[in-house]
């Protein structure tokens, strides 16, 4: 039993360090614990006008590329002292519409992780962010332009 539950464990890492998934989907029906969506079915969102795009890396982060969307960074302050200012740019970009579908980005999901539930917690019903960030962008091979 051990030998068989190790075996799949290493299968399972195997698949994680491959390709990207040939298909794709809402990325919360394959076992996800948030609301989250693989980059190349929000770049198809986007393009179809039924979610906004918000970048939420650090400046620094940008060098990699950026993806054509607003940038809105989210810091990490353990107090929540840049919650207040972050939430009201994202209700800005989104014309004051808190029902809006909002996708967040950042460099590899877990700022946009925190960033959605910052939203969640503000009144924001539609929020989800992008499987691995912007490395999941690049897995992809999704549009971007030089960073600064």
């Amino acid at each position: 039993m051990l030998r068989t539950l190790v075996v799949v464990g290493l299968c399972a890492l195997a698949a994680c360090a491959g390709e990207p998934p040939k298909t794709t989907g809402d990325a919360e029906s394959v076992g996800a614990a948030a609301p989250t969506i693989f980059a190349l079915d929000a770049l198809t969102a986007v393009r179809e006008g039924r979610t906004f795009l918000i970048d939420v890396r650090e400046d620094h982060e940008l060098k990699s590329g950026i993806p054509d969307a607003p940038h809105i960074k989210i810091t990490y302050f353990i107090d929540g002292a840049g919650d207040r200012v972050f939430t009201q740019q994202v209700l800005r970009s989104v014309d004051g519409k808190r029902g809006a579908s909002i996708t967040l980005l950042c460099e590899i999901g877990v700022r946009s992780e925190r960033a959605r539930e910052v939203l969640r917690l503000n009144g924001f019903s539609d929020v989800k962010s992008i499987v691995n960030g912007f490395q999941g962008w690049l897995d992809f091979d999704l549009p971007y332009k030089a960073g600064p």
